[in-house]
């Protein structure tokens, strides 16, 4: 049985003696004592302690149901607690200023469960290679995620060992090309939210194994704002008997903290920021020019929020040196909305001193353990010492991630499926020497989608990953391979864009509104639901003859022809709606929107905090490639005359079904 089946099996009869003892009001404090005993074991593990072992606990309870067992683990604990190995830099130990086992001297049964639990868990670890199972990390996971719901300053979203092990892996690859004799000094790898410090201990674990970095001088140093995450972070880091480590308690963004004392020292900063926590301006003024090179100026104005993730973006790369080296799991919006997002993606961009390497992007799926499936992408940056060099910057789009999630028992658990595509990434990435003899996108590999593209895209168009998906760039090149009578033509170039035109026109009060979902079959209008169709808001302005293109979810398609039906009509501002601007009709441009080719651009285009709320943006939309026959050639003439024919059929379709609406409610009208 392998360490997450070993582990979900114990956990869930953990859960349960937890409810049936009824001692724990909260999951904070069941993840509280269930690290006590950890430690404990851990403790045992590394002295290598026999009286009193763990094993021989059990096995002497197993023998005689009256055995003793609290008073024992109290002794025990409170040898722990006191132990060098488990005191703060002031000598206080990480338990806290009494550490106790919160268990009564009778409960013998619920303790052997619980000590029985870590034990197996933590063997499971140690027998599985000691770095593809992150105890803690399932244990918070189970027990904390649901109380921090309505904490959202305090979530620390756990990040699953696939992720971390990819930005682990890459990091050490590219540290193992650079010249080792340059490193003098010691080397620090740090993570300023580090949560329970999974990307700390599995840098430290992949290192030790592989030794890219000599261990003498690296250097681990972590802070987070919640004092339960420090204490959980410094018993996982001694899980892997690392003692090179400065792991702190502090606000790594507000007010001053340990972890200022490495501004422009860290070599390299591995992290997951906390999503959606919001600070004022007036928070971070004290500091801001200190802890923010690229966005202070924005913040010593009054009135402006920042988001955590924005800030945590810039505050690393302060942390910096020279030639040091971010790998941060971003949300969608960094990547991709406007605003302050736009702000710092185009100071990114455009600050001298910072080379982006790379962009992939994680399944919806990554961190739905975690009571999310926000879109997430990682970015992958180098605080360069020197003008920036003009490698291209890898794009990736992970689309599995070898899990889904579950609900067992009132808890989320990750459940094999699929492949873990993070690893061909990988692997596509190592394999790469980020040359491509000066074309703007390389494909490197189709699926998963890897790409090499020019950074000057990123000055001028999207950085999110699924617009440069090589699926969508084969389908670009299939055109081009053509040639001949056909030739690429962006949407804008043959079709006017009216929908922001159409919004500042009077709406009727008797207007009806034409949904989304009131196209069926791709292309087919539901007459009666439109009919009866009450919509919140008025909509936008449109006409019989009108291309309405649906924006949200294009990978569903919807793209109309408005027939002509005899009322005022609007339609869901969710429609791109658009003209033709050549002598090919709507019906043509519908039929050319309908391409399989277009449309594995479109869907790849898109983007939202999840892929139930996709959306493709109009700017995008416009620049979209359409094979069009060159005019005055056979191939021109053809395409004209299936159109015209498509047209006529369609009208006289809409007739029809207009007619058999009509006797329809004439026949309803007689006998009600």
């Amino acid at each position: 049985m392998n360490g997450n089946k070993v582990f979900y099996n114990e956990i869930s009869q953990l859960r349960d003696l937890f409810h049936k003892y009824g001692r724990f009001d909260d999951s904070n404090a069941k993840l509280d004592e269930i690290s006590k005993y950890i430690s404990i074991y851990i403790y045992q593990l590394q002295k290598e302690i026999s009286k009193n072992n763990f094993k021989k606990l059990i096995a002497a309870y197993e023998k005689d149901k009256s055995f003793q067992l609290v008073p024992i683990l109290k002794d025990l604990f409170a040898e722990v607690a006191s132990a060098k190995e488990f005191l703060n830099a002031d000598k206080t130990s990480i338990f806290g200023n009494s550490p106790i086992l919160n268990i009564d001297d009778s409960d013998n049964n619920f303790a052997y469960h619980l000590i029985k639990l870590v034990v197996n868990s933590v063997e499971s670890i140690r027998d599985n290679g000691g770095y593809n199972f992150d105890l803690l990390n399932e244990s918070f996971g189970h027990f904390v995620r649901d109380n921090f719901r309505n904490h959202i300053e305090d979530a620390q979203y756990m990040t699953p060992f696939e992720a971390v092990e990819l930005m682990c892996g890459i990091a050490l690859h590219d540290l193992e090309k650079e010249d080792k004799t340059k490193r003098i000094q010691d080397f620090i790898v740090c993570d300023p939210c580090c949560g329970v410090g999974s990307f700390l201990s599995t840098f430290y674990k992949i290192n030790k194994e592989n030794n890219v970095i000599d261990s003498s001088k690296l250097k681990i140093v972590g802070q987070d704002k919640v004092a339960r995450m420090v204490r959980l972070a410094k018993i996982n880091m001694l899980l892997f008997n690392n003692q090179s480590h400065l792991i702190t308690n502090g606000n790594s963004l507000a007010g001053e903290s340990a972890i200022d004392n490495y501004k422009g020292k860290v070599d390299l900063i591995l992290t997951n920021p906390p999503f959606g926590a919001k600070f004022s301006s007036e928070e971070l003024k004290p500091n801001a020019r200190n802890n923010y090179p690229l966005l202070h100026d924005l913040i010593l104005k009054n009135g402006t929020n920042f988001s955590s993730e924005i800030l945590f973006v810039d505050r690393c790369i302060s942390l910096l040196k020279p030639n040091g080296k971010l790998l941060a799991v971003l949300p969608d919006s960094v990547i991709s909305s406007a605003g302050l997002n736009s702000t710092l993606r185009h100071r990114l961009i455009n600050t001298r001193g910072i080379n982006i390497r790379g962009i992939i992007e994680l399944p919806a799926v990554t961190f739905a353990q975690a009571g999310t499936r926000t879109k997430t992408s990682i970015l992958y940056l180098e605080k360069v010492a020197e003008i920036p060099n003009k490698n291209y910057v890898f794009i990736g789009q992970s689309e599995q991630i070898g899990f889904e999630v579950s609900t067992k028992k009132g808890a989320t658990v990750k459940v094999e499926s699929g492949e873990n595509d993070l690893l061909k990434i990988f692997e596509t990435y190592k394999s790469n020497n980020f040359s491509a003899n000066g074309v703007e996108q390389k494909v490197l590999n189709e699926s998963p989608s890897c790409v090499l593209i020019k950074p000057e895209l990123l000055h001028k168009k999207s950085w999110t990953p699924s617009h440069y998906n090589a699926r969508k760039l084969t389908a670009v090149k299939k055109f081009k391979k053509n040639g001949g009578d056909v030739e690429l033509v962006k949407l804008n170039e043959i079709a006017d864009f009216l929908t922001n035109v159409r919004k500042k026109e009077y709406i009727p009060n008797d207007s009806k509104c034409i949904s989304i979902l009131h196209i069926l079959n791709d292309d087919n209008l539901n007459y009666e639901e439109l009919l009866t169709y009450e919509p919140k808001y008025q909509g936008v302005v449109c006409r019989s003859g009108d291309l309405l293109f649906s924006k949200i979810n294009p990978r569903i398609l919807r793209v109309l022809v408005v027939p002509e039906l005899g009322l005022n009509l609007t339609c869901s501002s969710e429609f791109e709606i658009m003209n033709s601007n050549i002598e090919i009709s709507n019906y043509g441009l519908k039929l050319l929107l309908m391409l399989p080719s277009v449309q594995t651009q479109i869907n790849y285009l898109t983007s939202g905090t999840s892929s139930s709320h996709n959306r493709i943006k109009s700017a995008d939309l416009a620049n979209v490639l359409i094979p069009l026959p060159k005019v005055n050639t056979k191939l021109y003439d053809e395409l004209f005359a299936k159109a015209k024919e498509y047209e006529r059929r369609n009208k006289k379709i809409n007739e029809l079904k207009l007619e058999m609406s009509g006797l329809k409610n004439e026949f309803f009208e007689l006998v009600t």
